[in-house]
C-alpha cells in the first residue's frame, strides 16, 4: 500500500469512527435527559403523595425523601461560601444538620404555593455529562405559568440528585448564598449564629404551613 492509499484509508477510518461517536453521544445524552427528567417526575408525585393523602408523620416522611433526592450537603457548604474554609468539622456538620431542616421546609412551603396544581415537567437540556436543567412548568394560562428548573446530578454511584432549583430565573442555592454570606458578614463570621437562625426560620415555616393547611393536633406532633 503506497503512502497516498494509506491516507485515504487513515482518513476514511477517522470519518467512520467521527460518525460513530456523533451518533452514540446524542443517543447517551438523550437517556441521560430522560432518566433525569423520570426522576424530577417520580419525586414530584411522591412530594404531593406525602404532602396531601399521608397524614401521618407528614414532616418526617417529607424530610426523608427530600434527603434521599437532595444534595443537601453539597449545596449546604455552597452557601457558606468562603465561609466554609477553616471552620471545626462539629461546627460544619450542626450547619449541615440546620441548613437541611431549612431546606425542607423551604421546599415544603413551595410546594404549598402550588397546592391543588399541576407540575408538569417539559423537557430538559444537559448541561454536561451528567448535569441536566429539568424544566417544569405550574398549570394556569399560558401567561401566567409559573417557570420551575431542577439541577439534576449524577453521583459516582449513578443515581441521580437535586443540587439547586430555580424559579422564574432566580436559583435557590445562588440566593441563599449571598444571604447566608450577608448574614454572616454582619455576626463577625459565625456559623453557629447562622444555624441557629436557619432552625428558627423553619420552625417558623412549618408552624406557618399548618396554620395555613389547617392541621390538626394530631398531625401538627408529627
Amino acid at each position: 500500500m503506497n503512502e497516498s492509499e494509506l491516507v485515504t484509508r487513515r482518513a476514511i477510518m477517522g470519518s467512520l469512527a467521527f460518525v460513530a461517536l456523533a451518533t452514540f453521544f446524542p443517543v447517551s445524552r438523550a437517556r441521560a435527559a430522560d432518566e433525569a427528567e423520570a426522576f424530577i417526575r417520580s419525586n414530584i408525585d411522591k412530594s404531593y403523595a406525602i404532602l396531601n393523602r399521608d397524614a401521618s408523620n407528614r414532616q418526617a416522611k417529607f424530610r426523608a425523601l427530600l434527603l434521599s433526592i437532595v444534595d443537601t450537603r453539597r449545596i449546604a457548604l455552597f452557601t457558606l461560601g468562603p465561609y466554609a474554609r477553616g471552620q471545626s468539622q462539629p461546627e460544619l456538620d450542626a450547619f449541615i444538620v440546620a441548613f437541611t431542616d431549612y431546606l425542607v421546609a423551604v421546599y415544603k412551603r413551595g410546594l404549598d404555593v402550588y397546592r391543588g396544581k399541576m407540575l408538569e415537567v417539559t423537557g430538559s437540556t444537559e448541561r454536561a455529562p451528567g448535569d441536566v436543567i429539568v424544566n417544569a412548568v405550574v398549570d394556569g394560562q399560558q401567561a401566567s405559568k409559573t417557570h420551575i428548573d431542577f439541577r439534576v446530578r449524577r453521583q459516582p454511584g449513578g443515581a441521580n440528585v437535586i443540587t439547586d432549583l430555580q424559579v422564574e430565573g432566580v436559583w435557590l442555592a445562588l440566593s441563599q448564598r449571598e444571604e447566608f454570606i450577608a448574614y454572616l458578614q454582619q455576626h463577625h463570621g459565625s456559623i453557629a449564629e447562622l444555624s441557629s437562625e436557619l432552625q428558627r426560620k423553619a420552625g417558623q415555616m412549618w408552624a406557618e404551613s399548618r396554620k395555613t393547611n389547617g392541621e390538626s393536633s394530631a398531625e401538627r406532633a408529627n
